[in-house]
Formats: C-alpha cells, structure tokens, sequence
C-alpha cells in the first residue's frame, strides 16, 4: 500500500510579505511547520521543517481566464498562493538510494511528479 500523509501546523503565523514591493494589505506570508510522510513499496520517508507560504488577495492575484472560467475569481475574500519555499530536511528509510544528503519536500515533490 501506498500512501502520503501531509500535516501543517494549525496554528499560522500569518504575517506581511517581507519581500520588497509586496504591500501587506494584498500580500501575506504564513510560516508553519510540516510533517510528511510518504509510504510506498520500496519503504517510508519522513520530511519534517517548516514552509514558508506567500499568498496574494484576489483582487490583485493573477487569476488564469480558465480558473475564472471554473468559478475562481478575483475577489478581496479569496487568497490565492503565490510562492512557497521549502525548508524541511527528511530521514530516507529505503525509498530509493540516493547519496548523503537532507530529503525535502520539494525534493519529493519532483520524484513522484
């Protein structure tokens, strides 16, 4: 059986994007802790860390025409995500053998795209 487990930390830290040019009214980050885990045949691997998450309001995201089209406008009550950076580090219990080296969560992202 395989499986993936994702738990963020309930508990945001929701603060104004500190990155240059973002003002807080439309723009927020939100800092949290995770714990993935991921089980497969071969074996399981648990990421742990924090996510960094910047969100953009609505009425000033990017919305695509076709996720405008499905019902997802650009409105002040809806947050969409922007970027997320990843600062997780994981334990590789037998996955695939890789060299030495911290698993993330992006690195995850990209072997099971």
């Amino acid at each position: 059986m395989s499986s993936i487990t994702l738990d963020l930390d309930r508990h945001f830290l929701v603060l104004g994007d500190p990155r240059p040019g973002k003002d807080p009214r439309w723009y927020k980050s939100i800092r949290t802790s995770v714990v993935l885990t991921v089980v497969a045949a071969g074996g399981q691997t648990h990421v742990t860390g924090f996510a960094n998450f910047f969100l953009v309001r609505g009425d000033s995201a990017m919305v695509p025409p076709q996720l405008q089209e499905r019902g997802l406008p650009r409105d002040s009550s809806r947050w969409y995500l922007e970027r997320w950076e990843d600062e997780t580090c994981g334990s590789f219990d037998g996955l695939r053998a890789l060299p030495t080296k911290y698993t993330t969560w992006g690195m995850l992202k990209a072997l099971y795209r």
